[in-house]
């Protein structure tokens, strides 16, 4: 079967967020609701050489532009009580069938990239769908063709992994959790996703209280010293919490 999936250039993005704006507009979504992210990920620290009392530093930062994976696996697709998530067998693109979505959440519960999102005002779950009008007019999803970097890059995965390889870096889940079609080329400094153990919090809209999925790590807990973390999530959408020497994640949020 045909799989279609992201590239992202980890190495050239600048987190400009152009993409996210450019879907938000050609979707006309509403206030607080986007079906692409801006992740930006940084961490590091300083340490100070008790022999010579010289500063050495380990920062590093980068960014990765998230939507929907359109997964191998997806799992969304297994926990929907109504069927109406579905991939496609021409392309392997993961898509709603509006009328049979009840907006009960459940996939977005599931999903470990925070990909559906629900419209409130219809009652139903949205998620990136590939721009599929677009693809029918032979065009490209409107995120490729808004990045100002060519950072984005769309079409069969197979060969987006030959031509630019693909790594896992962090704070992505493991590629075995849902089989993602996704390519990464990862920045100077990246963290392997496998190095780092995840936890995954739904963040309701309204951003009152995380609910902590049932096979969460465990709780996070408050850095000691600079050597620990210190934990920024933007809501509203599911979030990837890093447990280790982490010091910032943060999701931009286009209202």
């Amino acid at each position: 079967m045909k799989q279609l999936g992201f590239y992202i250039d980890a190495a050239k993005c600048t987190g400009c967020k152009t993409c996210v704006v450019a879907c938000k507009d050609a979707h006309d979504l509403p206030v607080g609701m986007n079906l692409r992210k801006v992740i930006e990920y940084a961490g590091g620290g300083w340490r100070q050489d008790r022999m010579t009392g010289a500063w050495h530093q380990d920062v590093f930062a980068y960014y990765l532009s998230i939507a929907c994976n359109h997964c191998e696996d997806p799992a969304c697709v297994k926990v929907c009580p109504t069927k109406a998530h579905f991939k496609r067998k021409e392309d392997g693109l993961v898509v709603i069938d509006r009328e049979k979505c009840i907006g009960c959440g459940a996939c977005a519960a599931a999903c470990p990239y925070g990909a559906p999102q629900l419209d409130v005002n219809a009652k139903k779950m949205l998620k990136c769908d590939g721009c599929l009008d677009r693809l029918e007019k032979g065009l490209s999803p409107v995120c490729v063709e808004s990045c100002t970097q060519r950072a984005i890059e769309f079409g069969p995965i197979d060969a987006l992994r030959k031509k630019y390889g693909s790594t896992a870096v962090a704070p992505l889940p493991p590629v075995t959790q849902t089989k993602p079609a996704l390519a990464v080329h990862a920045p100077k400094t990246p963290v392997p996703s496998a190095t780092i153990r995840a936890r995954c919090s739904f963040i309701d809209r309204a951003g009152v209280r995380p609910r902590i999925r049932p096979d969460a790590d465990r709780p996070l807990r408050k850095p000691a010293s600079s050597a620990g973390f210190v934990l920024t999530v933007l809501p509203p959408s599911l979030r990837i919490l890093p447990a280790g020497r982490i010091r910032f994640v943060t999701v931009s949020q286009v209202e």
